[in-house]
């Protein structure tokens, strides 16, 4: 069965290059990722991060979450060895979306938290060369994570995708 729609949340690969935003954004070429912090000996803020950016779980829940967190930021790699073939370093595309998504011939919806790191305006650059029906939304009161910091506007946005 051939792929009908392309759904994306956050897609960290639309970037315009490395050495294109640094200069387009005037980023400091060590431009750091919000996870960097939490790397190594200051894992224990994992617990902290997850407290106060997901302030609506459960005591239990947000300590669990920043236990996970800390855990496969420091254990020997496994998934995020797939990561560094799509990705390299600063979270910067290897093999950029926008090089490629003008060859779709099915629709693509993308979404983006409107507190997301990922910056939603490089999937809206590339839609007017797209050949297909595409659109990039940005959801209210989200960051990154935006199926956890609003679910009923993300399972909304899903379900109107599914349906379409």
């Amino acid at each position: 069965m051939g792929q009908k729609h392309v759904l994306a949340k956050s897609g960290e690969d639309f970037g315009i290059g490395n050495n294109d935003l640094i200069s387009r954004y005037e980023l400091s070429p060590t431009h750091s990722q919000p996870m960097n912090i939490m790397m190594g000996p200051l894992a224990w803020l994992c617990k902290g991060y997850a407290k106060s950016r997901f302030p609506f779980l459960e005591w239990s829940e947000a300590d669990a979450l920043g236990s996970y967190l800390a855990e496969i930021s420091m254990l020997p790699g496994s998934g995020e060895y797939g990561m560094n073939t799509i990705l390299q370093f600063g979270v910067w595309a290897r093999k950029p979306l926008k090089d490629r998504l003008s060859s779709l011939t099915v629709p693509v919806s993308m979404i983006y938290g409107e507190r997301d790191w990922m910056d939603w305006r490089f999937a809206a650059e590339v839609i007017p060369s797209m050949k297909t029906k595409a659109s990039v939304e940005v959801l209210h009161n989200s960051g990154h994570y935006l199926f956890l910091d609003n679910p009923s506007g993300f399972n909304q946005w899903l379900d109107k995708e599914l349906r379409d």
